[in-house]
């Protein structure tokens, strides 16, 4: 038998064997004469059987191209796989480990803080699942329902809630909740029942809408808070005045004008700011004067009220320019019904519907609404109709008056989705402890890529190929 039989058929044996013996035998081989090493796989035999694979520098390694290209990529994935125990990888390096090595691996490595850069995009139950352990706050609502992170699916929905003021999630059971967002629950908790606002909470500009359904009447000192106190009280402001409307519509006076009264009150401390906040209670004092008591309105006062006193109160030239050309056309609006006196005139229907100005639902409020009224309240609430429709068709000879100047800066703030995902941890592993051939896959695999090259030096076809595992699809409970 010649020299090159023997070697095809020592070299097709190898393929029978475990991987990490075949790699043993063929040096032995080898040493013996029978050459089916190169220099280069000699010298990557020798460190795989001492688990030193990372002895071979880059340089030495690449003096020659790769025979069978999927068992150079084995070659490597073994090196960084050991090399990542002990010192950082480049991130596209991670990202190789991350798809190749089997799951339960992959999780000893996040466990360890081993691998820590956030893997590239995919798709499948590995890819959402490696990525809820490295960056779950990538992850979107789709990932989440495709993972079945009950958990995590939970916990945004309470900050959701939170954020667009529902307040009653903290009549729900919280205890599943990461330590963090049951803090906030807690410290939300403990702001309705003293009645007291920490800075801390309203720093927080998402959790405003929730603060305002659970601290209504919370105390502001307008001097000295620039941020949530003037939002507060300007919509308080607003509320009451909608309160009061609604009030008359029932037909209890004494509610409507106690409440006018409130709103009168609270208006003149707002109009004591130097800010935006200043010039919408000087507007709403406006409003209050021109709506006026039993002596009737009072136009002129609330003209001069809105007129700009020099050295006194806020600036004028500081507001946005839609809330001067508000400010503005109320003025006009003032001055017209002092030319022609009108006790009768609406000033604001939607106000008197309790609707933001001009809200495109208005009608589905007017409907509802006009149900629950006597005859008196039906009265005033068609009367706010026909206002309205004849603003809408051009036929007002004068506007509704604006209330507030700013809608948009006092709206409900909201929350982006990164606030709703933000403070996220990591999904609890869900594999079992990596078995033996797990450990050893990475190995494994390095020596089965170096039998390739040794059948492929002696001509053989270099097989098989790659396994399924460098490009796993599986769940982690299929692992």
């Amino acid at each position: 038998m010649s020299a090159d039989v023997l070697a095809r058929a020592v070299a097709s044996t190898m393929r029978t064997l475990p991987p990490v013996k075949a790699v043993d035998l063929l040096r032995q081989v080898h040493g013996s004469g029978l050459c089916l090493l190169t220099p280069r796989l000699t010298v990557r035999a020798e460190a795989l059987l001492d688990k030193k694979p990372n002895r071979i520098s880059d340089m030495d390694d690449s003096d020659a191209a790769p025979s069978v290209l999927a068992a150079e990529e084995a070659w490597w994935l073994y090196r960084d796989a050991e090399r990542v125990e002990y010192s950082k990888i480049p991130a596209e390096r991670e990202h190789a480990l991350a798809v190749a090595l089997p799951l339960p691996v992959v999780d000893d490595l996040i466990d360890r803080r081993r691998l820590v850069h956030r893997p590239l995009p995919g798709t499948g139950q590995r890819a959402l699942y490696i990525r809820s352990r490295l960056a779950p706050t990538d992850l979107d609502q789709e990932d989440l329902e495709e993972l079945g992170w009950e958990g995590e699916l939970a916990r945004r929905q309470f900050r959701s809630r939170l954020a667009v003021g529902d307040s009653s999630v903290l009549q729900e059971d919280l205890h599943g909740l990461p330590p963090t967002d049951r803090e906030l629950a807690v410290a939300l908790t403990k702001a309705r029942q003293s009645g007291q606002i920490p800075p801390a909470l309203q720093d927080q500009k998402w959790l405003w809408g929730a603060l305002e359904k659970l601290v209504p009447q919370a105390a502001v000192n307008v001097r000295r808070d620039r941020t949530f106190g003037p939002w507060l009280l300007v919509r308080r402001l607003q509320r009451a005045v909608r309160m009061a409307h609604r009030a008359l519509l029932y037909g209890d006076s004494k509610k409507h004008q106690a409440l006018m009264r409130t709103a009168l009150n609270e208006a003149s401390v707002l109009a004591t700011a130097w800010s935006d906040a200043g010039w919408e209670g000087l507007n709403i004092l406006a409003y209050v004067q021109a709506v006026g008591g039993p002596d009737g309105p009072r136009y002129t006062d609330a003209l001069d009220t809105l007129m700009p006193q020099p050295g006194k109160g806020p600036r004028e030239d500081r507001l946005a320019g839609g809330a001067r050309r508000r400010l503005d056309e109320n003025r006009n609006i003032l001055r017209a019904l002092i030319r022609r006196p009108d006790s009768s005139h609406l000033l604001n229907p939607y106000l008197v519907l309790g609707i933001p100005d001009d809200a495109e639902d208005w009608k589905d409020h007017w409907r509802q609404l006009r149900r629950s009224l006597n005859d008196d309240g039906e009265a005033q609430v068609n009367e706010a109709k026909d206002a309205i429709e004849r603003f809408q068709r051009g036929r007002s000879e004068i506007p509704p008056f604006s209330v507030p100047l700013a809608p948009e800066k006092w709206a409900l703030p909201g929350a982006d989705e990164s606030v709703i995902r933000r403070g996220g941890a990591p999904m609890p592993r869900q594999t079992p402890q990596p078995d033996a051939d797990e450990q050893e896959f990475a190995r494994a695999e390095a020596a089965r890529g170096i039998v390739c090259n040794a059948c492929h030096n002696v001509g053989l076809p270099a097989e098989p190929e790659a396994p399924e595992h460098f490009v796993p699809e599986s769940s982690p409970s299929d692992q």
